[in-house]
């Protein structure tokens, strides 16, 4: 933990932190006490929020990399594919910061739509008549039993 925080810089992780805890927390909130599919539609780009923050310093440490490349200094000159990894990390945090309040909308809507459609994964089953098969013992099920496939072995044709 400390060397995504020493990747990324504490201010960015601790507006990361804040804003998926946020997030999270409002998405639980409107799924569970609204119960509303479009409340959830309109808060999903919301829950991107973080990816922003993570695209702004990203950007950020880019530009301020390129300096580092156009430098005297002929050992960083070689490495620009390890800054442009370095610069993509922030990119990479807040896309995992942001996963959590995305998950919640996303499911969240689509349970609330699969809920208000009707249908179901197993279909409910039938009620049976409690009075008939538990007045009925076991020797009555067998003779019941056996005269049903008597009946149909000697059925008159």
């Amino acid at each position: 933990m400390t060397f995504l925080i020493q990747l990324i810089g504490l201010p960015l992780a601790v507006v990361l932190g804040t804003l998926s805890a946020i997030l999270f927390t409002l998405a639980l909130t409107l799924l569970l006490r609204f119960r509303n599919a479009q409340v959830l539609a309109a808060f999903q780009p919301l829950a991107w929020l973080p990816v922003v923050a993570g695209l702004v310093s990203s950007l950020t440490s880019m530009l301020s990399s390129i300096g580092l490349q156009l430098g005297e200094d002929d050992a960083m000159v070689g490495s620009s594919s390890l800054l442009l990894q370095m610069s993509l990390v922030p990119l990479l945090a807040s896309f995992v910061a942001s996963l959590p309040a995305v998950l919640v909308a996303s499911f969240g809507r689509y349970l609330l739509v699969w809920n208000a459609s009707g249908l179901r994964w197993f279909p409910a089953r039938p009620e049976t008549n409690s009075n008939t098969t538990q007045e009925l013992d076991s020797d009555a099920w067998v003779a019941r039993e056996t005269d049903d496939y008597l009946d149909k072995l000697v059925r008159p044709r």
